[in-house]
């Protein structure tokens, strides 16, 4: 057995062949190492390269042209495509089969195409369905191709790619793109995304109308081609400044459409982000503002014509203001202003002079607290009653006299409300109107009438005594002759005693004497009965006879002023106007002495005349001018006393056909004894005089120029001793007529054709409904026979009933001939009115019957000579046009 040499036996070895065999065999060892650890190295990237194709999902491919098709498939290959092992030499064919389908003829031509050319890349994608789980996949091929000197294949090496997620996703971002285009295409407001260098990548379909160009051509316009030229400079430069900042910004500007109308757009654009961050572009969109920037121009306008008008109607508020407070301000009334709590608002300066205050003083102060009424007692309760009456949109007017710093003063109160323009009261206005003057002047001006007339009737008295004189002064210049027969003498005597006996008569008192008032009312009573309807009776109980006392004018006062209530119609009939008796009362003062038919006379005129009441009634006053001195001097047993002489002088018997009359009377006081006891009276509220009411009707005194009436009460002046003087109130009253009497009073309820055509309309209206319900299942000339039938014995009994039957030789023949055409006219007019309500319905047939009213008025005209009125005429054409209207429209 040959000996192993080693390494050190081979280097002791001195031969050189030895040791050169040994460093051989020692670099072989060397070489065979290197190659196993690159080898082994090789294994490891081989089955690492393999691993990341697995995982990348890569397969690699070998075709080799020279022979036909050979083909090598990696593992991964045969693993992406679902081949076993043993396909990893497949035929051609085999890899065409197993193509989809929808992309083989594609992907063979493409192929071949390719392998055609000179070029040495081959790419392509097409789907394949995998044998072993049927499975559609993606592939994507990316290869390289040899080729030899003429340029033909020769050689393939690349590889199969399974793309199948990516393509599944590009595929979601497609559908995603076609839904987002969609959904940009549906809305009605442009829509675009462009990218950093301001270029559209994408516009929908508004955005394309709006500029009216195609797709391709929409995407690169340039939108400031239509900007409008006032709003391009603030545009671009909000642009610009939106884009730098990165944010989302918003523009407002006005574009011209594809129609070349101006349109407001308000954009909003916001950037574009990458997943990376990274910015990319920007997306915007476009809202047609046109109609609210109008609506906010044309707001905008309207807020400044406003305010223009706000200013200038400030201006002439300010201005009336200034006129009505400069108005106020020189006024000489006392006028103010309250609000609806009574506080005083305002008070001018004529007002604030007649307290000596400032307006700070008394401003904010309830109306009836302020000086001008608490310094009077009573006058605070009135104030508040006159603001609560006006409160209820009620004016109050009333004279009153007050305490004022500047003196006691009569004023003439008045105090209305203060409306806005819906009618509801805001507040009120006082006012103040001082009468101290006039009253003054009215009293001086009754007095120098009334010494005018006591001059007057002092001339004529001196004129007719200078005459009687002047024949007594002759007379007796004849008796002093000598040579005067005794019959002559005897007759100047005669004259002169005429004469005296004359002028003594000529002395007439201006009081009043003893007369029989019954006589003299009696006596114009049966003359003027038929001038005044009594309405009630509420005095007419005393007895008759007795005395009174009348003044010369009574009959003059009582006569003229019953005469202007006659009335007289149009055939000369006199026929009674309504009135209302009312106790009525006034006082004449002073002494009986020196009372002149003057102050008699105008007293009378002054309550002779008429009056308007509230419920319409007609009232007359008259005065009998008449004193009486009271010798008891007790104002109410004097008052009650002189009431019951009126009444029992005066013959009341009311009985039928003939004249009543009442005459009231009351007391009157001396003006300055009044005036003493007003103050007393006054301290005291009139509602708590336990006497208030009890002189009758005082409250009511109109003025005299010797008596004020004042609104104190004059209950509390019972029990004094006054000199007191009565007047006589007189009414007159006519008997209530009988029941007879009716149809003789000219206008009266009964007798006026207004009422009887009334009822005739609702008779008339009940005629056609009865007459419609009965004519449904009767014939219609019966249905009028049977009328006719009711109609005669109705009046049958009516006329027999009324006792006014009449002898048919007692009717003219002119009177038969036209009730016999007018009962044949209204045979023919029931006979056609009940066809027709046969026929038609009520509420047609009855309006167009009364086209009569039209045919009337015209037969009226030709042959009864009667001229209706214009109203007349045209209440006649609107009720004819009423009925044509309903006969053309139904």
């Amino acid at each position: 057995m040959r000996t192993r040499i080693t390494t050190a036996d081979a280097l002791n070895d001195p031969l050189p062949e030895t040791i050169a065999a040994e460093r051989l065999r020692q670099h072989l060892e060397d070489v065979a190492r290197e190659r196993d650890n690159a080898y082994r190295a090789l294994q490891e990237r081989e089955a690492e390269l393999a691993r990341i194709q697995r995982i990348g999902k890569v397969g690699g491919l070998e075709v080799d042209f020279r022979e036909g098709f050979k083909n090598r498939r990696s593992p991964e290959y045969l693993m992406i495509h679902g081949l076993p092992p043993e396909a990893a030499d497949e035929s051609h064919e085999d890899w065409v089969n197993r193509i989809h389908p929808d992309d083989r003829d594609a992907a063979v031509k493409h192929f071949f195409d390719v392998l055609a050319e000179t070029s040495e890349d081959y790419t392509a994608e097409y789907r394949i369905i995998r044998p072993s789980d049927g499975e559609t996949r993606w592939i994507r091929v990316v290869a390289k191709i040899e080729r030899d000197s003429n340029g033909r294949a020769i050689r393939l090496v690349g590889a199969h790619i399974d793309i199948t997620d990516q393509m599944l996703a590009r595929e979601t971002l497609r559908e995603s793109e076609d839904r987002f285009r969609l959904i940009a295409d549906s809305a009605p407001v442009p829509i675009w995304v462009t990218k950093l260098d301001r270029k559209r990548s994408f516009a929908n379909q508004a955005y394309v109308d709006f500029v009216g160009l195609p797709y391709e051509e929409a995407i690169d316009f340039d939108w400031r081609k239509v900007l409008h030229p006032d709003d391009l400079p603030h545009v671009l430069q909000q642009s610009v400044q939106g884009e730098a900042s990165l944010k989302p910004f918003v523009l407002e500007a006005r574009y011209k459409n594809a129609s070349g109308e101006w349109r407001w757009l308000r954009s909003e654009s916001q950037p574009r982000w990458d997943p990376t961050g990274k910015h990319i572009g920007f997306i915007g969109v476009a809202h047609d503002i046109t109609a609210a920037k109008q609506a906010e121009i044309e707001l905008r306008r309207l807020n400044e014509t406003l305010e223009e008008r706000i200013v200038e109607r400030t201006a002439e508020l300010e201005s009336n203001e200034a006129r009505l407070r400069a108005i106020l301000e020189t006024s000489n009334q006392y006028q103010g202003l309250v609000n609806l709590e009574g506080e005083l608002l305002y008070a001018n300066k004529t007002a604030l002079a007649g307290i000596r205050t400032e307006a700070r003083d008394v401003i904010g102060q309830p109306f009836w607290d302020t000086p001008w009424f608490t310094e009077t007692p009573g006058m605070s309760d009135v104030a508040r009653e006159a603001f609560e009456t006006v409160l209820r949109g009620e004016a109050v007017r009333m004279e009153m006299r007050l305490r004022l710093p500047i003196g006691e003063r009569d004023f003439e109160f008045g105090m209305r409300p203060v409306l806005d323009r819906h009618g509801n009261i805001t507040g009120a206005v006082p006012e103040l109107v001082d009468i101290t003057e006039r009253r003054r002047g009215e009293e001086a001006l009754r007095q120098s009438q009334k010494m005018e007339a006591i001059g007057q009737l002092t001339g004529g008295v001196a004129h007719d005594f200078n005459n009687l004189l002047t024949i007594i002064r002759s007379a007796t210049d004849f008796l002093r002759r000598r040579e005067l027969p005794e019959e002559r003498r005897r007759r100047y005597v005669d004259a002169i005693s005429d004469t005296v006996e004359r002028a003594s008569k000529r002395r007439t008192g201006v009081g009043n004497a003893p007369d029989d008032i019954a006589e003299i009312l009696q006596q114009l009573g049966r003359e003027l009965a038929d001038v005044v309807i009594v309405l009630d009776h509420e005095h007419a109980v005393a007895a008759p006879g007795g005395r009174g006392l009348a003044g010369p004018r009574c009959g003059f006062v009582v006569g003229g002023r019953a005469l202007r209530l006659r009335k007289v119609d149009r055939e000369g009939r006199a026929f009674a106007r309504r009135a209302h008796h009312r106790d009525v009362a006034f006082g004449l003062l002073g002494e009986a002495e020196r009372l002149a038919e003057a102050e008699a006379g105008a007293l009378a005129d002054l309550l002779g005349r008429e009056e308007r009441l509230e419920d319409g009634v007609d009232v007359f006053r008259c005065d009998a001018a008449a004193g009486i001195r009271d010798r008891d001097r007790d104002i109410v047993a004097a008052t009650r006393r002189l009431r019951a002489q009126a009444r029992d002088a005066l013959h009341l018997a009311h009985r039928d056909g003939e004249a009543a009359f009442v005459v009231h009377g009351v007391a009157g006081v001396d003006g300055e004894v009044w005036n003493r006891c007003r103050a007393s009276c006054a301290r005291r509220s009139p509602k708590s005089c336990r006497w208030r009411g009890e002189c009758y009707g005082c409250t009511k005194l109109p003025q005299t120029p010797s008596l004020r009436a004042q609104r104190s009460n004059p209950g509390c002046l019972r029990g004094k001793t006054l000199d007191c003087y009565a007047a006589l109130a007189m009414t007159a009253l006519a008997p209530r007529p009988k029941a007879t009497e009716l149809d003789d009073m000219k206008p009266a309820l009964l007798s006026a054709w207004q009422t009887w055509a009334l009822l005739s309309a609702c008779f008339a209206a009940l005629t056609a409904i009865f007459a419609k319900v009965g004519v449904e299942n009767i014939n219609p000339d019966l249905a009028t026979f049977i009328r006719t039938i009711v109609v005669l014995l109705g009046f049958s009994v009516l006329l027999f009933f009324t006792g006014q039957f009449a002898v048919p030789s007692a009717i003219s023949s002119r009177t038969w001939l036209f009730l016999v055409l007018s009962g044949l006219a209204t045979g023919a007019s029931w006979l056609c009115y009940f066809r027709a309500l046969k026929l038609g319905p009520a509420t047609l047939v009855a309006p167009i019957d009364k086209l009569s009213v039209v045919l009337v008025a015209l037969f009226a005209f030709a042959f009864l000579g009667e001229r209706p009125t214009a109203q007349g005429w045209t209440g006649i054409a609107m009720i004819g046009a009423g009925a044509v209207l309903l006969a053309v429209k139904f």
